[in-house]
């Protein structure tokens, strides 16, 4: 069962990392020339600093309560964001300057 459930968390990692450079990807198309590339600098660092500061508190966490735990508190943090998904607004079908 853990073998399964850490194949299908490592999948859904994989996954929601691909879906996410895609969209900021798109949006970077949207930067105005002088500050082309500042978008996925600003989120590369921001995942870098995420995963320097959860290593080691996942690391303390494990040791503290155990696998079963962590594996719990791993699934259920990204559902507890699963309502921002919902508040997110897009225009759609707006104007894209020419690239």
């Amino acid at each position: 069962f853990l073998s399964l459930t850490l194949l299908l968390f490592g999948t859904g990692f994989w996954m929601a990392d691909v879906m996410g450079d895609s969209v900021v990807a798109e949006k970077a198309k949207l930067e105005p020339a002088n500050a082309r590339g500042s978008t996925q600098s600003s989120c590369y660092s921001y995942r870098f600093f995420g995963l320097m500061v959860a290593a080691p508190f996942s690391t303390a966490l494990y040791s503290w309560l155990g696998p079963y735990y962590v594996i719990a508190l791993l699934a259920a943090l990204p559902l507890s964001i699963l309502p921002l998904v919902y508040m997110m607004g897009e225009v759609q079908y707006g104007e894209v300057a020419s690239t």
